[in-house]
């Protein structure tokens, strides 16, 4: 139903992944973290802009580990972007833009905008 609707094929994907996050918090103390990633991600018609596949995507993160040992802490990220083929082969290489929020219990907490540059691995 997705090509009837302007999306690719395969439409709908879910990813799970491990990040590491670091920067200030909102009172400007340091904060680092190692969040766990849970995305879901809608890909729009292949081909779409100037040759790419454009997508666009939301989800949640929990801090593992992070600022004072801690563990625990949500936050989310919301985020559009594009699959570029830089001739790798293991695959498209994904650029995304969009905003992201981290929370490291009892350490403080950080958002802002985010640039990202994903490329998967053939092993």
């Amino acid at each position: 139903m997705g090509e009837k609707i302007g999306l690719a094929e395969d439409a709908v994907e879910y990813k799970l992944g491990l990040g590491y996050a670091f920067g200030n918090d909102s009172n400007n103390n340091q904060l680092r973290s190692i969040p766990l990633f849970a995305d879901a991600v809608i890909y729009l018609k292949e081909n779409s802009l100037f040759g790419m596949d454009p997508y666009v995507g939301a989800g949640c993160n929990f801090n593992l580990y992070g600022t004072g040992q801690k563990s625990g802490g949500m936050g989310a990220q919301f985020y559009s972007g594009v699959l570029a083929d830089f001739g790798f082969s293991s695959g498209k290489t994904a650029l995304a833009l969009g905003y992201s929020s981290y929370r490291v219990e009892g350490s403080g907490s950080t958002g802002g905008f985010a640039f990202t540059v994903t490329q998967p691995l053939k092993l």
